[in-house]
């Protein structure tokens, strides 16, 4: 549904402005991730209602959502893999940093910010940006300037994780968005390394087994 909108709208539109078939693939691409990407955050925040953690999801969602922008990333083979995946995990995630928040002291958030900062920095020098079968990179320069960018963004979540954490004192309820930034940091940086690529795609040959076994069933 969400493919064949993002098609009618591209040829709708390149037919107005004549645009040419390499922009026309890359606008029914910005379409499709816009729709698709604005149908799974309403239903990661519709279940975090439910659970409580709505805050927390909205910005670990947000956060691996920028930084997969420059950094790419594991696909899984359908939508609905990929919206069960992330649904699952998101919440997870953001049950997990209230938790952390309530019971980690402040000082030691400090030392879990500068280590996923060092992490990242690791893992962007070395997998990114991630083969991207929607947007293949293959020119070095291109390549070259979507790691800088995932530094730049890494560098920001610093800094303002910085500033965030040196209010906790007076505002020890940022201290669980703080952590969900750092999950969602976590999150991404772990799908562009070899090893989340091979647990991402045992995932999505599983529910693709569950999803036959359960056809086959009905």
């Amino acid at each position: 549904m969400i493919i064949k909108f993002s098609t009618y709208l591209a040829n709708k539109i390149s037919g107005q402005v004549s645009l040419s078939q390499r922009d026309q693939v890359a606008l029914r691409f910005g379409f499709q991730l816009l729709l698709g990407e604005g149908f799974k955050l309403v239903i990661f925040l519709v279940v975090a209602y439910f659970l409580g953690v709505t805050q927390e999801v909205f910005i670990i969602a947000m956060v691996a959502a920028l930084l997969r922008g420059v950094s790419g990333g594991v696909h899984c083979s359908t939508f609905g893999h990929c919206l069960l995946v992330c649904t699952v995990g998101f919440n997870v995630l953001g049950m997990i940093a209230r938790w952390i928040a309530d019971v980690l002291p402040h000082t030691c958030l400090l030392g879990i910010i500068l280590s996923v900062y060092l992490l990242s920095w690791w893992v962007i020098y070395f997998w990114v940006p991630a083969e991207n079968p929607n947007r293949p990179i293959r020119d070095i320069s291109e390549k070259i300037k979507f790691r800088k960018m995932s530094f730049g963004l890494i560098n920001l979540w610093l800094i303002i994780n910085f500033l965030i954490w040196g209010t906790g004192y007076y505002y020890p309820c940022w201290e669980s968005f703080v952590i969900a930034a750092t999950l969602g940091v976590l999150w991404q940086i772990f799908s562009v390394t070899p090893f989340g690529y091979r647990i991402f795609y045992t995932l999505d040959r599983g529910l693709s087994f569950l999803k036959k076994d359960v056809k086959e069933v009905v």
